[in-house]
């Protein structure tokens, strides 16, 4: 698995805020059918922010509309109570849903092209840990998915 190459470094310099936490690298991972339960364990490790089909990845999967992929990951943060704290996304493609602690944070996020956010602060233990799993479902190989956002032009 190559770790080294999960970009570690903050994405927009210019942008840099003091306290941030890049959530890149390694995530536990697994690949369920569509309509089956979420029982199967973990058990492949995925290097993030790579394309699941991606040798950088580690993966190296081709994957279709009939699956959901799973990412888990275990993080701990220490941040004040006068702080919020946001989930970034910079793209995901297709529908994503996005859990913390077991919970379910927001609504789906539909599209690939656009970055995304979630504010967590409610949803997260400072200096504990904490756990998020995002699962997405990504029919590209089935149809043609335009930018929610430009189907309202």
């Amino acid at each position: 698995m190559i770790d080294h190459l999960s970009f570690t470094e903050y994405p927009r310099p210019h942008l840099k805020r003091q306290n941030w936490f890049n959530l890149n690298g390694l995530w536990s991972f697994k690949i369920t059918p569509l309509h089956e339960p979420n029982t199967k364990p973990y058990d492949r490790f995925i290097n993030v922010p790579f394309p699941v089909e991606s040798n950088l990845s580690g993966i190296q999967e081709r994957i279709d509309s009939t699956m959901l992929l799973w990412y888990k990951r275990e993080f701990r943060l220490q941040f004040s109570s006068k702080e919020r704290v946001l989930l970034h996304f910079d793209k995901v493609d297709y529908e994503t849903m996005v859990y913390i602690n077991d919970q379910f944070i927001g609504s789906k996020h539909l599209g690939g092209c656009d970055p995304f956010s979630y504010d967590i602060t409610s949803y997260i233990n400072s200096n504990s840990n904490n756990r998020i799993i995002v699962r997405v479902w990504d029919p590209s190989d089935h149809w043609y998915q335009a930018d929610v956002r430009c189907q309202k032009c």
